[in-house]
């Protein structure tokens, strides 16, 4: 089924694509971002400015966009934050909150060196998962990419993740446990995962 995906930038869709893959990030990430609102059209609204047009990739299937990933570089984010945009769609004080939090956590700098990146922002549309959505886009980075070592984080409890990055090469680089609030995260630990393709 995989041969059938179509991958394409953020930079190659249209307004309604752009809403579509926004969708499937909103949906993959809801638990979690359910904290800031259950309306999924203001999340859609929130989020959907935030993705680098480039560093954005989007996997198409009967052309409707069924998964999505970022990547950020020394150079870059897969998404960044407008405060007037949070303002907009939270209110002036939950907004200003929230938009300092993300980007403290989201736009600090990843402490990364030349020709590494890190993968984020993977999401599946339900209907698609299992189905080779995630392995496509993230083969599509690893090689159509300038940087030769990738690195990615999953929670412990995600198998099903973890299985797909171990078939694509990735290993355990180290783990970091969760200290507190583990049943409010839903995982005991991250584990950090690295890819280094070889060069010639």
């Amino acid at each position: 089924m995989m041969e059938s995906y179509t991958i394409k930038s953020f930079a190659q869709l249209n307004e309604e694509e752009k809403k579509q893959a926004t969708e499937v990030f909103v949906e993959g990430f809801f638990p979690q971002l359910k904290l800031l609102s259950k309306d999924r059209e203001k999340l859609v609204r929130l989020f959907q400015p935030t993705f680098s047009l480039d560093q954005v990739f989007v996997c198409v299937y009967q052309s409707r966009i069924v998964g999505i990933v970022g990547y950020s570089t020394t150079t870059g984010r897969a998404q960044t934050y407008q405060r007037e945009n949070f303002i907009k769609e939270l209110g002036w004080f939950k907004g200003r909150f929230i938009y300092k939090m993300l980007s403290r956590e989201v736009e600090s700098v990843i402490q990364l060196r030349d020709k590494q990146c890190y993968i984020e922002s993977l999401a599946t549309a339900e209907n698609m998962r299992g189905k080779g959505v995630a392995t496509a886009l993230i083969s599509y980075l690893l090689v159509h990419l300038d940087e030769y070592e990738h690195m990615l984080e999953v929670a412990d409890t995600n198998q099903s993740a973890i299985q797909i990055y171990e078939r694509l090469g990735f290993e355990v680089d180290k783990i970091k446990p969760l200290k507190l609030f583990r049943w409010l995260a839903g995982y005991n630990a991250l584990l950090f995962m690295k890819y280094v393709r070889s060069v010639d």
